[in-house]
């Protein structure tokens, strides 16, 4: 019964779809759903460790794999789904043996995200031949990341290594700026920060700089495919 149902609504969706393109008085309907590709650099901002100083953190920039798939809805809005891929790592000021400090690594790891992200597009854009080449588009959303991690313990003069796993949700918020490129490709540059819930001690909507997030600035290729 269901199969039959599942095939009855195919069937049915392809010639509504037919006869609506065969119209005089309808126009053909615009590709509205895409994929994303990007790439570029993150960074973490780290919560302070039982055994050292906040400031003494310096977080290092690593690279960021994205992809995407959306649809729009309308004028201004759209949804996207984002998987992304982002190393991070930290090294830590540490005093050496002739009292002075030195960088130290301290950790390094991967995160896996995915999110659903509604977005906002100031210019309008239904109708692809007659978008603007320049648009800015806002978007906040809900999501989910793991993330792997190998971190360096320094106590009583001997390092230790813990390999760690843990899970969050988090609020991405984006902010691109897009270029056209032809009639169904564009390409952006889009910021991105991951607000996250890994310090378990604070609420997910509180934003606390004493916390651990992430961000990334990646250039996104998007092509619109039906």
């Amino acid at each position: 019964m269901i199969r039959k149902f599942i095939l009855l609504f195919i069937v049915s969706s392809f010639l509504l779809d037919n006869a609506n393109s065969q119209g005089f008085s309808t126009p053909r309907n615009p590709s509205i759903v895409f994929y994303q590709v990007g790439l570029g650099a993150g960074t973490f901002f780290s919560a302070p460790r039982p055994t050292i100083e906040f400031e003494n953190i310096v977080n290092q920039k690593a690279p960021v794999l994205t992809l995407g798939l959306g649809k729009r809805y309308g004028d201004h809005v759209s949804i996207r789904s984002n998987l992304s891929i982002q190393q991070f790592a930290a090294k830590e000021f540490i005093g050496n043996q002739d009292g002075n400090d030195v960088l130290d690594p301290m950790f390094n790891g991967y995160n896996f995200a995915l999110d659903i992200t509604p977005t906002f597009n100031v210019m309008p854009s239904y109708n692809l031949k007659k978008r603007f080449p320049v648009d800015l588009n806002l978007g906040l959303g809900l999501g989910y990341l793991l993330t792997n991690r190998t971190e360096k313990l320094y106590f009583n003069g001997k390092y230790y290594e813990i390999n760690l796993t843990e899970r969050s949700p988090y609020i991405p918020l984006r902010a691109s700026l897009s270029f056209k490129l032809g009639l169904l490709n564009d390409i952006s540059i889009e910021g991105a920060f991951f607000n996250t819930r890994l310090d378990n001690k604070r609420p997910l909507t509180k934003l606390s700089r004493n916390s651990d997030h992430f961000a990334q600035l990646n250039v996104m290729f998007r092509r619109y495919i039906f």
